[in-house]
Formats: structure tokens, sequence, C-alpha cells
């Protein structure tokens, strides 16, 4: 074979290696489809209502978001009955109410005057169940202090479901101390005295338990307090 057929052998066999090589290329790239992932973002929704009071601190038929003012008189009972709606499709979750009362330290001591302890301060609310909504602390205002928070945990997960699910009250009334006297009373302000309450909820999935699940939200509601 001449020199010039076998160069021109060499350049067709490296043409066609080409050729293959990039065919090769062509056949093992590939491209995937776009695939589009769905995710839905759970819920954690409560409502706190309580039923509307007459002139006399009967309930009526219609509930309020505002609460209700009352005219205390010693040994008289009114009907207060804050309830908590977990609303539907909300996630598996704890609950808890907080009430807040503002002049518990003079109330604290009306209830020292009469040698009564402020656990006994209790029996200010009727109707109240501690298997069901479990007191976290019932402890006195101390020092400068004029307010006294008692938070009330609800006594187990509220499971997810597809209807509102009303939680029991946690109390269905209030009554006046029938040892309070009229000095008593004229040691509070003109304006009287006030219970804040509020409720709040907390998803309990990934938590360990309630106290977990309550840091958490505390951390998350109230940075500045935490260390």
């Amino acid at each position: 074979m001449s020199k010039k057929k076998i160069v021109a052998l060499a350049l067709s066999v490296a043409i066609l290696a080409v050729v293959i090589v990039g065919a090769s290329l062509a056949y093992l790239s590939d491209r995937t489809q776009v695939t589009t992932n769905t995710f839905t973002v759970g819920k954690v929704k409560i409502e706190l209502d309580e039923h509307k009071v007459d002139a006399t601190g009967k309930k009526t038929t219609e509930t309020t978001k505002e609460g209700n003012t009352y005219n205390l008189l010693p040994g008289v009972t009114y009907d207060k009955d804050p309830f908590v709606t977990v609303k539907a499709n909300s996630e598996d979750c704890y609950v808890r109410v907080k009430v807040t009362l503002d002049n518990a330290d003079k109330i604290y001591k009306i209830y020292n005057d009469h040698n009564m302890t402020w656990t006994s301060a209790i029996a200010f609310f009727g109707g109240y169940d501690q298997t069901v909504w479990i007191p976290e602390s019932l402890t006195p205002p101390s020092g400068t202090e004029t307010t006294c928070t008692v938070t009330f945990r609800y006594k187990e997960v509220v499971a997810k479901s597809t209807s509102d699910q009303v939680l029991p009250e946690v109390i269905k009334t209030i009554t006046l101390p029938s040892f309070v006297t009229g000095d008593d009373l004229a040691s509070l302000p003109a304006t009287g005295f006030h219970a804040t309450v509020i409720a709040e909820a907390i998803q309990a999935a990934s938590f360990a338990d309630a106290d977990a699940a309550w840091a958490a939200f505390d951390a998350q509601m109230n940075p500045q307090t935490q260390p």
C-alpha cells in the first residue's frame, strides 16, 4: 500500500471515530422532566369565648370574645364560663389557658386578714375540675408584684379533627366569698379588679411532651425573657 493510501485510510478512520464518539455522546446525555412537589402547611387555630351574662350575672345564649362586667356581692354566685374551641383541621396540639388577676396583692391581703390561704382562693371559681384543666402554679404575688397569673393546661393532646372541638369550660361560675366585708371591698380600687383570660396552643408533633412544647412556645413568643 502506497504512503498516500495509508495516510488517507488513517484520516478516514479518524473521521469515523469522531462521528462514532459524537453519536455516543448524543445518546448518553440526558435531561429529566420537571417534577412538581406539593407541600401543604399545617395549622393550629383556637378561639376563646364565653357566654354573655345579663344584669344579674346569669348567662344568656349569646357568646362573646370581649368578656363580661360583674357587680359582685359577697356570697352571690355569677355565671362565667370561658371555653376554648380548637378549630377544624388544626394539627394535634397542646392547649393552655392563662388567667391574670390585677390587684392580686390587695386580694391576697383580704384572704390573709380572714386567715384564708391563697390556694383557697380557688373556691372563688365554681365548676373547676383540676383533672381536666391542670393548674401549673397557684402562688400568690410577692414583693412588689401586683398581679398574679395562673396557667391551666388541658389534660391531654387535642387530636386533629375535621370539625371544631369545643373543650370543657375552664370554670363555670364565680362567687365572692361571704366572709368579704364592705371594708375589704373598700380596700380595692373604685374600678374594682380585672381578670384577663387568654388561650394558647402549640403543635404536639416533634415535642417529647407538654413541658418541651410550652418551653419552645415561650421561647418563640417571649424571646426577651430567655437567658
